[in-house]
């Protein structure tokens, strides 16, 4: 039983990965060529960004951990994505302070109320 328990865990977690790359991709694609970083180019509000403001910040960070959950042979690589998650995070606050400026944002973020997950953050 322990073998199909270690077999299953990790077909979930690369079925995790490959959902969360997935939508990681789908948000690339929702901003089109409006894409640029702190520089307001109107409110993106389909595709993923309907349901949460940072979806590829979500998403990668969940693909990093879910890919690497097996493999941890070392702490450092903990502490790692823990500073990747730390920067991404710092990233989408930045962002989100420049945008809130912006009219159009601040009603976005009101509408749209989870920043990183549904119902967590």
């Amino acid at each position: 039983y322990a073998i199909f328990g270690a077999l299953f865990l990790k077909r979930l977690l690369q079925m995790l990965t490959i959902a969360a790359f997935t939508v990681y991709v789908w948000a690339t694609i929702a901003f089109g060529l409006r894409f640029s970083n702190l520089t307001h180019r109107g409110v993106i509000d389909q595709g993923p960004y309907r349901w949460i403001r940072h979806p590829a910040y979500a998403a990668k960070n969940l693909a990093w951990w879910t890919e690497n959950m097996l493999r941890f042979g070392n702490p450092w690589q903990f502490v790692y994505l823990l500073g990747m998650m730390l920067i991404y995070t710092l990233r989408a606050v930045t962002e989100e302070k420049h945008l809130l400026k912006f009219e159009d944002y601040r009603r976005y973020a009101a509408r749209v109320r989870w920043r990183f997950f549904p119902g967590l953050f």
